[in-house]
């Protein structure tokens, strides 16, 4: 448990950190946001198997900052 839980908080930090990159180097790189939201979807899964109560919510959130990315970035 501990392990997975120290896994998503690892691949939260990445994520945040690529959504930076992607918003501070501008639209032209649309690949990076595909790459986003595919770490995005991943951490999703992950967190899933950690905080299953909470799924629900982390999907929202996740399918907004998907959409969010997509529009961004498209």
């Amino acid at each position: 448990m501990e392990e997975n839980v120290e896994k998503v908080r690892e691949s939260l930090i990445f994520l945040l950190l690529a959504m930076l990159v992607g918003f501070t180097t501008g639209i032209g790189l649309s690949w990076l946001g595909i790459l986003i939201i595919m770490l995005q979807v991943q951490v999703t899964f992950e967190a899933y198997k950690v905080f299953q109560p909470m799924f629900f919510y982390i999907r929202a959130i996740g399918t907004l900052t998907s959409l969010t990315l997509f529009l961004w970035f498209f």
